[in-house]
């Protein structure tokens, strides 16, 4: 049977987990944007980390925190150096053991209430989050089949 887990590093069934991805890309493919694509795996990869730490602190109850769309901490383009793609990397797995945690806390019951701070309930955000992951991790995997091609 499937878990929570499954997505972020284990087998899901829609294919390859996030770290099974994420590992395979190599440092020299991270800061690479092919022709066509304005987006670079380490770029995406942060957005990916800025909604999640959105996502754990509106579940934590933090309604003063937003993420502005057009923020560098909502898609920074700039280059990563190794030290900082290595840093991405923990953080990504911090993010995870926290979003692990503050779900844990949740009771079922309370998957309807709203989220602080939101027009959207709990349930609503958790769906997002992964289904926001899911999406972002296709287009690491593309780009990175893309740049070995």
């Amino acid at each position: 049977m499937a878990n929570a887990g499954d997505c972020f590093q284990g087998k899901p069934w829609y294919g390859t987990s996030t770290m099974s991805i994420i590992d395979m890309v190599s440092y020299s493919q991270v800061n690479i944007r092919p022709e066509g694509f304005s987006k670079s795996i380490a770029g995406l990869l942060r957005h990916m980390i800025a909604w999640r730490v959105f996502t754990i602190k509106r579940l934590r109850g933090l309604a003063d925190f937003t993420i502005d769309a057009k923020s560098a901490e909502n898609w920074n383009s700039s280059d990563v150096t190794e030290k900082e793609w290595k840093g991405l990397l923990k953080l990504l797995k911090k993010t995870q053991v926290a979003l692990v945690d503050v779900l844990e806390t949740l009771e079922i019951d309370n998957l309807t209430e709203g989220v602080p701070g939101s027009i959207y309930n709990k349930d609503y955000l958790i769906r997002g989050i992964i289904q926001h992951d899911v999406y972002h991790l296709g287009q690491i995997a593309v780009l990175k089949d893309i740049i070995e091609s």
